[in-house]
């Protein structure tokens, strides 16, 4: 079944080859292949019957449902591997049936991330001026 091939390709992520990539790497990586082992049908409404909040603005790229599931399925897929927090996440990723609410899971994971990687930062710049004095 395909949904499960998605499944194991999301939960193995291709680890060994990420951790030679940088993390925008990773991500198109994980972006393309969740893409590609997409198989199920989208029916987009015409144009003419679509809003005008929903229209793209100019410079804005519009996003098909099929690459919003692939967001949310590949944002998962990028970091360090040993990253216990963000299994977690995967796991709770692969229990939720609804795009958005996958892509919610993974803007709050990402800016918990965010956080860290600001506080490490904080922390070595504290530690430069300390070695400096």
């Amino acid at each position: 079944d395909a949904e499960e091939d998605q499944e194991d390709d999301f939960l193995e992520g291709g680890e060994a080859d990420d951790e030679k990539l940088d993390r925008v790497a990773q991500f198109q990586k994980s972006f393309e292949s969740a893409k590609e082992t997409d198989t199920f049908g989208y029916v987009l409404q015409p144009s003419d019957v679509i809003d005008n909040l929903s229209q793209p603005k100019k410079g804005n790229a519009v996003r098909t449902p099929k690459d919003l599931t692939a967001v949310s399925w590949a944002a998962f897929c990028t970091g360090d591997p040993n990253d216990i927090e963000r299994d977690v996440m995967k796991v709770q990723a692969l229990d939720m049936l609804n795009v958005m609410q996958r892509l919610q899971l993974a803007s709050a994971m990402l800016r918990e991330e965010k956080k860290k990687l600001r506080a490490k930062l904080a922390l070595m710049e504290m530690k430069e001026g300390k070695d400096e004095s």
